[in-house]
């Protein structure tokens, strides 16, 4: 299941990190008791949707927790979410998140 809203503001994110023809970025955030939200990007597009919990998630965290980092905010308490990423993957996720921001500037394209 893809969320048609979501695809300007990840294409903004994806075009703000100049992905490589062969690059791609997908992340899983896992909430317990839900489905997975994944987030993807390449070159022949993106994607936001929901999953099965398979494989590791990028970011675990509580329902409210995931809300802010789809938004590309983060907890007061740091606690609220865990990850066993590298930094490097954490970092190429959030950098996908940030068409999320409301003060970055959408273009109508």
């Amino acid at each position: 299941m893809s969320a048609r809203w979501a695809s300007p503001l990840l294409r903004l994110g994806a075009s703000l990190r100049g992905l490589g023809p062969d690059e791609r970025i997908e992340g899983r955030l896992r909430s317990p008791g839900t489905d997975d939200i994944v987030v993807a990007a390449d070159r022949t597009g993106v994607h936001i949707g929901f999953d099965a919990p398979t494989g590791p998630a990028t970011i675990e965290s509580d329902p409210a927790t995931r809300n802010l980092l789809l938004w590309d905010r983060r907890p007061a308490d740091p606690s609220r979410r865990h990850s066993d990423a590298g930094p490097e993957e954490l970092n190429k996720v959030r950098n996908l998140l940030v068409g999320y921001r409301p003060e970055m500037p959408v273009s109508s394209k």
